[in-house]
């Protein structure tokens, strides 16, 4: 049975039912009551899945049909001259516009990575993918090593590797998508916010040839600036991802995107909040700079009263726009 995400602020009506926001992948989020017999908690004697009634209270409208993802695994890349052959988990959403006539294998392919980057992708309602499958792309959601939801040692397989086990995860990712039919190899492009953004430019810098395009939002590209300046809620955060200052100083230095930024040589969309307060806009300024000196193509867009996230609508819609034709411009267009 497929599981429905069920958000936070649930509570029980006086009638003694369950008020509560549900969603899934194809179902946007909706209000729905539960009733269950005589009021009683899940659980409680009389009480079954099957005896409970579901009602929608309140559901806004979906337009179109949106797919549900589909679990995939790769195995890991090599980090040195270790090769580990861990099965890397995530999940990919197929395009079904048109599936008669074009195959999924020849579809361009967005790799969204998640941020944290103690995290995870999840199959839940996602506005964005819902964008971008709606105009033709299928959307690889990698949840490498680092990430949460399999189990604690897969989890800590990050620490001290931040900007190393996360890159080689995902260039491993875009070595099988074509082969394994995920999206036309020739039509990549890299997308991600904050840590997704940080490996987003790391793999950009280390494998151009796999990918035509990249699209970060406040991504990190200074781990040095970021454990100085970073708030207060994520401070010393970098000391388990990377290591300690100051002995770890060089290994901050070769880890960032900012000193490989003369290595990136495919077309970058950066987007960033002008009052962030996890990632500065200094130091988003001064990746810009790098990469434009370093003769990178870049598109750079700063929004006014946004921070670590974009929430003013006008700001989302605005992003997205720029998005979609950039990705366009860059990855639709005949591959050479």
């Amino acid at each position: 049975m497929r599981s429905r995400g069920v958000a936070p602020g649930i509570r029980w009506t006086d009638e003694g039912g369950l008020l509560a926001v549900r969603s899934a992948p194809d179902e946007s989020p909706r209000v729905v009551r539960y009733d269950v017999p005589s009021g009683a908690p899940s659980g409680a004697p009389g009480h079954s899945a099957e005896s409970t009634r579901v009602t929608v209270v309140e559901a806004p409208a979906t337009e179109g049909a949106v797919p549900e993802p589909e679990p995939v695994t790769w195995e890991g890349g090599e980090i040195g001259a270790t090769s580990h052959g861990t099965a890397l988990h995530g999940l990919l959403w197929r395009c079904v516009r048109d599936s008669a006539s074009v195959p999924s294998s020849s579809r361009p392919l967005l790799v969204n990575l998640h941020g944290g980057p103690t995290d995870q992708a999840v199959a839940d309602w996602w506005p964005r993918a819902a964008y971008f499958l709606d105009r033709g792309w299928n959307i690889l959601t990698p949840n490498g090593r680092g990430s949460t939801g399999h189990g604690r040692s897969y989890t800590q397989a990050l620490a001290g590797q931040w900007g190393v086990v996360d890159v080689v995860d995902v260039e491993a990712a875009l070595r099988v998508a074509g082969p394994r039919g995920w999206g036309d190899p020739r039509r990549i492009a890299l997308s991600g916010g904050s840590a997704g953004g940080f490996t987003a430019l790391l793999v950009s810098a280390a494998v151009p040839d796999l990918v035509r395009a990249t699209v970060v939002r406040y991504p990190v590209t200074d781990l040095e600036a970021l454990a100085a300046a970073t708030h207060r809620f994520e401070a010393h955060y970098t000391d388990s991802l990377v290591g300690t200052l100051p002995d770890a100083a060089e290994i901050y230095r070769d880890r960032s995107p900012m000193t490989r930024a003369g290595s990136i040589a495919v077309p970058l969309l950066i987007l960033q909040g002008a009052d962030d307060p996890a990632v500065p806009r200094p130091q988003t300024d001064a990746f810009v700079r790098a990469a434009r000196e370093s003769g990178v193509d870049v598109d750079y867009r700063v929004y006014d009263g946004e921070g670590h996230g974009f929430s003013d609508p006008a700001t989302v819609v605005d992003e997205l726009g720029r998005t979609e034709a950039f990705l366009a411009r860059h990855v639709l267009s005949d591959p050479t």
